[in-house]
């Protein structure tokens, strides 16, 4: 089961970003002295929305072969790292 600790450690033992980017978000962070700069907040999941997996090559019938327990992928530390491909 996902965890906030188990994504931190996560982010962090596969570093996130490389470390220019990550030296440079830290220290508009620290100027700006807004967000945390952990490695943690770099960490993003792309996840198909329904509509994308409909309308996809492979159609509805796709969605059965996307990973993902239901109890994971709607936990809150895992919705707030969603992002769209783009």
């Amino acid at each position: 089961s996902l965890t906030e600790k188990w994504l931190e450690e996560f982010a962090s033992s596969v570093n996130v970003g490389n470390s220019r980017r990550r030296q440079q978000r830290q220290q508009q962070q620290a100027n700006a002295s807004t967000v945390s700069s952990s490695n943690s907040n770099l960490l993003k999941f792309v996840w198909p929305t329904v509509d994308e997996v409909f309308m996809s090559i492979a159609g509805y019938e796709s969605g059965n072969s996307i990973p993902g327990r239901l109890q994971n992928v709607t936990k809150e530390c895992v919705v707030s790292r969603y992002a769209k491909w783009s």
